[in-house]
């Protein structure tokens, strides 16, 4: 029997209420041990469902309406505080990338995390800088090693000359005067003397002109 006191149909065409449009229906056979003993009818109006579906959504509506509302508050407060800032961090990063200057600095607009994350900006900014000038200054004194290097080789080669050259010349002239004090300098052996002597004199000056220069 149903709920209005009617005889509870066994098919959905036997069923005398609602237009099918408005409600929802269902029919279940029951057996025990295998012989039918009734029949399960649920019915459900479909008016009471629409109704708590339309408020359901009126609801939802509101509370979508509620979140965006907070969203947008929460946008107001952060634009100054928070995304201003970083943004105009990430333009001064944009800044240093593009003219390789690691003299700018970002300015910090408060002591929140966001202050924080442009003092830390600025600190590897400092760090940057710093090993920029030690590699110069590495690179300043490589150069010089070498110019030295190279002015010692300069310098070295004619000087090393000069003194072997004043050596022999030295050498010669004490063969002479040990010759001269004996009495058997000859002639010849003189002449010679005077040749090396020039010959080395000229080889002295030409390269100590050099190293002069």
């Amino acid at each position: 029997v149903t709920a209005t006191g009617s005889q509870c149909p066994v098919s959905l065409a036997d069923a005398d209420a609602l237009p099918s449009s408005q409600r929802l229906q269902a029919i279940q056979q029951v057996q025990v041990a295998g012989e039918t003993v009734g029949y399960l009818y649920l019915e459900r109006q479909l008016g009471d469902l629409e109704n708590q579906i339309r408020t359901a959504g009126l609801a939802s509506a509101a509370i979508f309406a509620l979140v965006l509302a907070l969203i947008a508050a929460l946008l107001r407060i952060a634009q100054p505080r928070i995304i201003a800032p970083i943004l105009a961090l990430a333009g001064k990063a944009e800044a240093i990338r593009r003219t390789r200057d690691y003299s700018l600095r970002a300015e910090r607009a408060g002591h929140d995390e966001v202050g924080g994350l442009v003092e830390s900006f600025n600190a590897m900014l400092d760090e940057i800088q710093r090993a920029q000038k030690q590699l110069v200054e590495s690179e300043k004194m490589a150069a010089l090693g070498g110019l030295v290097a190279g002015v010692a080789h300069e310098v070295n080669t004619p000087i090393g000359i000069g003194v072997t050259g004043i050596s022999h010349l030295q050498q010669e002239l004490a063969a002479v005067l040990e010759a001269w004090q004996a009495g058997t300098l000859s002639r010849n052996r003189l002449e010679r003397f005077l040749e090396i002597s020039q010959e080395s004199t000229k080889l002295v000056m030409t390269h100590l002109e050099r190293a002069a220069d």
